[in-house]
């Protein structure tokens, strides 16, 4: 083992050793009193004893030089790290108290790497098959209280965290890459909690695992246009555009829309939590006639599962040849009976109403003898709404 960073005022802060994408826990939060799982490395019960008391684990061996392992797992637990709370509740007051943690244990125990507290200031990270000292971390640990024991293995690179702090990282050239999980106490009596295992190489499980681990891909739920369409109507697109809903909460990807056989058009998109809407930027529009590709891509939920590459297809209906009318409002053509008052007040004004959806186009009003009012028109689907703008009135 060699150290290559050492910090002595924890100043410096990594990333969580335990990684959210990882697809496996396993979980022992000792909320019962069962220990199946767990056993004690070569068992002296004369010297050595481990239970479980009030929802925590407590291991105890008051013997100098001695030391008591509490192990779980098999040799081919690999890819993990291991992350747990210790409490130093007793120790020994003639001999050194020590307790934490191993990973990648052999069987047999001849090799394994050991995490430890130690009651004389110090933090240690060894590698019991080497030869080699350990390596020695300033940390000052006290009787009675709770520590959060993170340690994680990537590659060549050994990881040991203490209440979220870094306490150093060392490099083994000839890394050990499997191994069970131990609990280790020496001349102390120590409580242990929420132990978690986390990794690819390990099986999700565990007596204190109650939930299940997330690995189910967002899909789409609904959609403003189905996938195969046909006859759509390009209007209703460049008035509301596309939107999109998922089963659940996702982390926002990219959206795009091209005709099947021509170039990508210009969109917005805005992203909800689970939705997404895409609308064409002011200068594209959708031809009649034609067929087009909506494609949704690197949209994943909360804990990275993607969306599988999301392709829709439709088509666009023929261009009729039957141009809209004017069906209602609140004129009539060749009304003598309109208050110019009422239709004046710009909470009122004109309203025509079309036969079918339509895009913006250009009007005015005017006296018949010729004189153009100032005016402002709200577009809609079906509808125009004409309001005069301030100082301009209709007259009697």
């Amino acid at each position: 083992l060699n150290i290559i960073w050492f910090n002595t005022d924890f100043s410096v802060g990594t990333d969580s050793l335990l990684y959210s994408l990882f697809k496996s826990v396993w979980k022992d939060d000792f909320q019962d009193v069962g220990t199946d799982e767990w056993e004690i490395y070569q068992a002296d019960p004369e010297i050595e004893k481990w239970w479980v008391e009030e929802g925590v684990a407590v291991g105890e061996i008051f013997q100098p030089g001695y030391v008591s392992l509490w192990m779980t797992g098999t040799e081919g637990w690999s890819d993990y790290s291991v992350s747990l709370r210790a409490r130093l509740e007793q120790e020994d007051s003639e001999h050194l108290s020590s307790f934490g943690l191993t990973m990648y244990s052999s069987d047999n125990n001849v090799s394994a790497y050991q995490f430890l507290l130690i009651r004389n200031g110090t933090a240690t990270i060894a590698k019991s098959s080497s030869s080699a000292l350990p390596l020695e971390y300033p940390f000052e640990v006290e009787v009675g209280t709770w520590y959060d024991l993170e340690a994680s293995i990537k590659e060549n690179r050994i990881e040991f965290h203490i209440n979220g702090q870094p306490v150093g990282v060392a490099v083994d050239e000839d890394i050990l890459t499997a191994g069970r999980v131990g609990l280790v106490v020496s001349n102390a009596r120590v409580q242990f909690d929420d132990v978690e295992i986390t990794g690819d190489g390990i099986p999700h499980g565990g007596p204190g695992n109650n939930y299940v681990v997330d690995q189910e891909a967002p899909t789409i739920v609904s959609a403003s246009i189905l996938d195969g369409a046909i006859d759509v109507d390009p209007i209703t697109i460049q008035h509301s555009g596309i939107s999109f809903e998922f089963s659940e909460e996702i982390n926002f990807g990219n959206i795009e829309l091209k005709p099947i056989n021509g170039d990508v058009l210009g969109v917005e998109s805005e992203w909800e939590s689970q939705k997404v809407t895409m609308t064409l930027l002011a200068d594209e529009t959708l031809d009649y006639g034609t067929s087009y590709q909506v494609n949704i891509s690197g949209v994943s939920d909360k804990v990275g599962n993607l969306l599988s590459g999301h392709l829709i297809t439709f088509t666009t209906m023929e261009r009729e040849t039957i141009a809209p009318k004017i069906t209602g409002g609140n004129i009539t053509n060749g009304d003598t009976s309109v208050d110019p008052i009422y239709f004046s007040d710009p909470q009122t004004g004109i309203t025509l109403e079309f036969s079918e959806d339509i895009l913006p186009g250009s009007l005015e009003l005017k006296s018949v003898d010729g004189e153009l009012l100032v005016t402002e028109a709200q577009w809609e689907q079906k509808r125009v709404t004409i309001t005069l703008l301030a100082g301009q009135t209709l007259v009697f």
